[in-house]
């Protein structure tokens, strides 16, 4: 019985949000639907909470990242160097800052701002790297497959 009462239910929204969908001229984003639907100011409450979000969790995404690679660059330089990248990260490790992030986060609004066909081409190679990582995956999986094990 809860499976139809929520089949019912998911299907009452979707028809609503067809319904609210039909009644907006342009391309759909949270913006216009509240704006139609709410208005004005719930569509640019709503587009500052997202655009706040969008920086949150990109800046995680950013430090993330940046804390990786220097985890990765601190386990390949020896202890006993005295290299300015030994010291770079002995420095970088006992503050807050973190310059990869920072680079990281300027590439990406940089790869932003030069437009759409620009910021298509970036996700385009990077979708593209990902196929091609997962189907490398499966062909050396299957080479090292067992067959007593099937």
């Amino acid at each position: 019985i809860s499976f139809a009462i929520s089949g019912a239910a998911a299907a009452a929204s979707g028809c609503s949000y067809a319904e609210l969908a039909s009644k907006i001229p342009v391309s759909g984003s949270t913006y216009a639907y509240a704006y139609v639907s709410i208005g004005e100011l719930a569509a640019v409450i709503s587009a500052a909470l997202l655009t706040l979000e969008y920086g949150v969790s990109g800046s995680a995404v950013a430090r993330s990242w940046g804390d990786k690679v220097m985890g990765t660059i601190a386990n390949h330089v020896d202890d006993d160097s005295s290299s300015i990248v030994r010291w770079m990260i002995d420095v970088l490790s006992e503050s807050s800052l973190n310059p990869l992030a920072f680079a990281l986060s300027i590439a990406a609004t940089i790869t932003l701002l030069s437009g759409v066909k620009e910021s298509k081409r970036v996700v385009n190679a990077f979708t593209i790297f990902k196929l091609a990582l997962v189907a490398f995956m499966i062909i050396v999986g299957f080479a090292h497959s067992r067959q007593q094990n099937w």
